[in-house]
């Protein structure tokens, strides 16, 4: 006899004394022998919990567990017969941490009760002992082994706590990919809806609305992991923030490194936006209006592209002073043509646009590199002469030290095309 799924979620049984215990309950279970596959298997599950009450005292210095073991020796201490400790024990473990759900309590208690039917004989008229059949058994085997077995002991009430402090710790030995596996590993395997609920709402206050030095430190780190939890629960976090909008309800209109941090994740989950209430949604709305940077930005307040466009490209132009040119707001429009582009959308004029205005030569070599030189296969032939004839009007492209050097990329799109350059062109290189 055999069950690939047993077998499977044996293989990730978290405690290596577990696992070897757990092998009697196999052995048991495929030699139809299911009573005594019970009986053991609620053996291992007290071991493993108090194991795990260890472990959380011992590496996470878990208070709770402290409190539980100190309790628990001392009732074994006092009585060391009666075994009213165990059902205490798990009982104990699900009020004072998050290790054990309700439905995990409940199996948990419905496994005791099998296990005391198949080791103690019934006082019924025909005296015999409970015989579990073989579902009844995997059942229990599979419960335990996905609510209790294969869950590592971090799984407590501090698991917030210790997820923050560790990730803050070993920020800088965990490159992107390597953190979403590490916090999967060591955290988010097998967890519940509920503690990734806590988990993730505990998160938003520390990207989103805290503030103080260490906090701020560790901001972009936690941000990365709230990201990670979306990523991988998207509609359950968005319905959770829809039943609980009063908490997610508090806009940071008074911190613009914060508010700053909500639109850079608005921008790239726009659903979350509409799972706000309507306060934080006018709150939200209002702070983008008063800001040009953030009307470039935020296409999640606008439901037609259309309507995006037109708010984003008044807020670019016009480019009224040199302080506007800045290096950062390059990058903003640039976001802002990469949104455009992944979404079908013709780009083209705003790229030319953009450059014609460089106000200085550092500028005019940035912009060409960023908005033109990429896209030189993708203008039109009319757009290419457009180019040619911004060039032209603006001294601070054609006087820089690379004008003939960028102006032979675009000569060169001429020639491949086969088509001729302006005649009444001025550029060095014509």
């Amino acid at each position: 006899m055999s069950d690939i799924s047993i077998e499977r979620l044996a293989e990730k049984i978290y405690n290596e004394k577990t696992r070897e215990y757990f092998k009697e309950v196999q052995s048991s279970y495929f030699n139809g022998n299911f009573r005594s596959a019970v009986v053991v298997l609620y053996s291992v599950v007290i071991f493993d919990l108090l194991y795990k009450m260890r472990d959380l005292r011992d590496i996470y210095n878990d208070e709770g567990a402290k409190k539980i073991l100190v309790e628990f020796e001392e009732k074994q201490k006092q009585n060391p017969k009666d075994s009213k400790w165990e059902s205490d024990l798990y009982t104990n473990i699900h009020q004072r941490t998050k290790f054990l759900s309700n439905g995990e309590l409940a199996n948990i208690k419905s496994l005791h009760e099998h296990r005391h039917l198949s080791a103690h004989p019934a006082l019924s008229h025909d005296i015999e002992l409970y015989m579990p059949n073989k579902d009844v058994a995997r059942a229990h085997i599979r419960n335990m082994l996905e609510g209790v077995l294969t869950k590592p002991p971090i799984f407590s009430k501090n698991i917030f706590v210790n997820l923050i402090k560790d990730i803050s710790e070993n920020a800088s030995k965990l490159p992107p990919n390597d953190l979403k596996r590490y916090v999967n590993d060591k955290y988010f395997r097998n967890l519940s809806d509920p503690i990734i609920n806590d988990i993730f709402k505990q998160l938003w206050k520390f990207v989103f609305v805290k503030k103080g030095a260490n906090i701020d430190k560790n901001r972009e780190i936690n941000f990365k992991v709230l990201k990670i939890i979306i990523q991988q629960n998207k509609y359950k976090i968005l319905n959770y923030i829809r039943h609980n909008q009063v908490y997610f309800s508090t806009v940071p209109t008074n911190n613009d490194l914060l508010f700053s941090q909500l639109v850079k994740f608005l921008c790239e989950y726009p659903d979350f936006y509409e799972a706000f209430d309507e306060s934080a949604k006018i709150l939200t709305r209002n702070k983008i209006r008063s800001n040009r940077e953030y009307r470039i930005r935020c296409n999640f307040l606008h439901e037609k592209i259309a309507d995006y466009r037109k708010e984003a490209e008044k807020a670019i132009f016009p480019l009224v002073s040199k302080s506007e040119g800045r290096y950062e707001f390059d990058k903003i429009v640039k976001d802002y043509i990469q949104f455009l582009k992944g979404n079908g959308e013709n780009f083209n004029g705003i790229a030319i646009k953009y450059f014609r205005f460089s106000s200085s030569y550092n500028e005019a070599d940035r912009r060409f590199r960023t908005f033109i030189e990429p896209y030189l296969g993708n203008f039109t032939n009319m757009e290419l002469t457009n180019i040619v004839e911004k060039w032209r009007a603006n001294s601070e492209i054609e006087g820089r030290e690379r004008a003939e050097a960028d102006f032979n990329l675009v000569k060169s799109e001429f020639v491949k095309r086969e088509i001729p350059l302006p005649d009444n062109s001025k550029t060095k290189a014509s």
